[in-house]
């Protein structure tokens, strides 16, 4: 009571509203002497959420008088222990004149965060601000995690290595050194068997950190949680269209055992957008430098290297030389192949020609644990049974069988077994896509794209992975989830790896055959449209099968009447070579409206999109417009309406 008279006061208050069931518990820490540190006071918090302490009341240790002092540190405590609230702050005695009032704070919930690990890797985040005594580096981290040894691992961009630590069973650590979990960033963990470590701390109340790219390559990065007034959803497209200079998002299913993906293509997007989730981590491939400030959901920033903003509106397709009626199956043929093979999946394609398309009894090699699967039906061709297998165990043989509704085997080969891989994934992923469509430009979707890998030095072949082409022809692939033919463990792709590429679509099959290139994603019908990509040699050993177009074409715009965008697809002859190419936008009057494209082009399928503005980027109005493709050889005209 002989202390100078000093007031501190703050609010405290729940989303709810005021948390006057809190209590405040104030310390002073002597600013020239850390270790002189005065007993607590506490008070309640009122009904306005307002509190207030008083500085003269401060005893020290030994029960005298504690003296304070401008500089001072203020170590507070706000406890609302009735609803699980918990939080601290920490600021500078200020030499203002009383009452000093703090920043006002909002209690948020202790969290015990459940994180589940499934068999094999898992691409993780850290969810909450953790408390004292939680996890803060590598070594920490894994002993949370019971038996086994378990690894943690780290993705340095600025050398584009993998840094590992493994707790043995014995409790040591063998490996990189111990490294600091940072809350931005991703890192893959791989357990034996499926495990929850179990974390403790709180959302964030403020601004999560602001993460940095300092130039362009690979970056792992999370986001943790926040109060759900600060709290901003993202999505991958979200980030391709926010953040500049992010060519590709990746995040990896713990369930499936490998990477998706989702990137700019063309006019649009490829691959399966998907959210950017709490306690998960992800993968952002970056042309230059950039920054993401997970805060604030605003407009993209200036991009000088790529990524969504460099769209160009052209996208060069594989043409395949057949009619939607070529896609049946031949009646009474069958056959099957296994591919995107992982620790935990595989997928089992069949084609058969007429009568019942069948299911699949998968078990393991002695029989136990079977499983009858019905084969998808939706956006595949028909005769084509497609079926992904979930839930299996890594390194372990598999029987399936392609049978009738009655058990009866479909036909002689429909039958085989399958090794699960071992677990692991390529730390470098890398995108191939493509877009299938007839020579009339028509989108192929429902078709199986079967790709695989070949090191010419080594004579190492990967098994195959696979995607089903989409309504519109696209189809996307991950290098990264390739494993070897026969050992199972990842394969390692390089620059420069023999790619082959087969299409089946019933009776249709055509292969063709490239190299992998640098920068992902890759549209691989950049390589199947130029020649000499392999040794002449090598290209008389395969029938590389490619069909160009016969003939110049200008298709109808679809849709047609539009509102607000629509497609304009034309096709380019083989034997026209390189041409300048012209496809400009008319008005009745016969006005230019706006020049969509301008460019030397090869021969193939092109499509270009028009987003219904003028050349000045203002919205044109209701009415009839005409497009116009022009080159040396060949001019011809369309007719199309925008209803708005």
């Amino acid at each position: 009571t002989t202390g100078t008279l000093y007031t501190v006061q703050g609010k405290v208050y729940y989303s709810e509203g005021a948390a006057e069931d809190a209590t405040v518990t104030l310390r002073v820490v002597k600013s020239d002497s850390p270790a002189d540190t005065s007993l607590p006071l506490t008070t309640t918090v009122g009904s306005d959420s307002v509190w207030q302490i008083n500085l003269a009341n401060l005893h020290a240790t030994d029960g005298s008088s504690f003296s304070h002092a401008e500089n001072d540190i203020l170590l507070l405590e706000f406890d609302g222990a009735e609803k699980g609230f918990e939080q601290y702050d920490t600021v500078r005695a200020s030499d203002s004149a009383s009452p000093m009032t703090i920043r006002t704070i909002k209690l948020v919930p202790y969290v015990e965060y459940d994180m589940e690990l499934k068999t094999g890797l898992n691409l993780i985040g850290l969810p909450l601000k953790l408390f004292d005594g939680e996890p803060t580096d590598a070594h920490a981290f894994l002993n949370l995690i019971q038996g086994g040894a378990p690894s943690m691992s780290r993705y340095v961009t600025s050398t584009g290595t993998q840094e590992t630590i493994t707790r043995s069973v014995d409790g040591s650590y063998i490996g990189a050194s111990n490294f600091d979990l940072e809350v931005e960033e991703g890192y893959f963990v791989q357990v034996k068997s499926k495990t929850t470590v179990q974390l403790k701390g709180r959302v964030y109340t403020e601004s999560v950190p602001v993460i940095n790219f300092p130039g362009a390559g690979l970056y792992f990065v999370s986001r943790p949680g926040q109060d759900k007034d600060l709290f901003i959803s993202w999505d991958a497209l979200q980030i391709l269209q926010n953040v500049a200079n992010v060519s590709i998002v990746y995040r990896f299913d713990p369930s499936l055992q490998r990477y998706e993906q989702y990137f700019p293509s063309g006019t649009g997007y490829a691959g399966t957008n998907f959210g950017i989730d709490v306690g998960q981590g992800y993968i952002f491939n970056l042309t230059g430098a950039s920054s993401w400030d997970p805060n604030t959901l605003g407009a993209l920033l200036a991009s000088d290297g790529g990524g969504a903003s460099s769209s160009q509106g052209v996208e060069r397709v594989i043409v395949l030389d057949i009619e939607q009626r070529e896609l049946g199956v031949s009646p009474g043929s069958f056959s099957v192949v296994v591919s995107n093979v992982t620790s935990a999946a595989a997928v089992v394609s069949w084609f058969k020609g007429g009568g019942e398309l069948g299911q699949l009894r998968v078990s393991l090699a002695d029989g136990s644990k079977e499983r009858i699967l019905g084969p998808v039906v939706d956006g595949v061709i028909g005769g084509m049974g497609y079926v992904e297998i979930t839930g299996l165990k890594p390194a372990t043989e598999y029987v399936y069988r392609i049978e009738d509704s009655n058990g009866r085997l479909l036909a002689e080969q429909a039958e085989g077994t399958f090794t699960t891989a071992r677990v692991g994934v390529g730390l470098v992923p890398y995108t191939l896509f493509g877009r299938l469509v007839d020579v009339r430009g028509v989108s192929l979707g429902g078709l199986l794209v079967l790709v695989k890998l070949r090191d010419e030095t080594t004579g190492k072949e990967s098994g195959y992975i696979s995607a089903v082409s989409d309504k519109d022809g696209y189809w996307v692939v991950n290098l990264a989830n390739l494993k070897e033919r026969y050992s199972g463990v990842p394969y390692r792709w390089r620059e420069g790896d023999e790619v082959e590429l087969t299409i089946i679509g019933g009776t249709y099959r055509s292969v063709y055959h490239s190299r992998v290139r640098s920068g992902s994603p890759h549209n691989i019908a950049l390589d199947l449209q130029q020649p000499g990509l392999l040794e002449e040699e090598a290209q008389k050993k395969r029938a590389v099968s490619m069909s160009l177009p016969k003939a110049y074409s200008l298709a109808q715009n679809f849709p047609n009447p539009f509102n607000p965008s629509t497609t304009i697809n034309f096709s380019l002859p083989e034997q026209a070579g390189k041409v300048e190419v012209r496809l400009e936008v008319f008005n009745l009057r016969g006005q230019l409206v706006k020049t969509l494209l301008n460019r030397t082009l090869e021969p193939g399928v092109y499509q270009v999109q028009w987003d219904g503005t003028a050349g000045d980027g203002r919205q044109v109005p209701s009415g009839v417009y005409f497009y116009r493709l022009r080159t040396p050889q060949f001019k011809a005209t369309r007719k199309m309406v925008i209803l708005k």
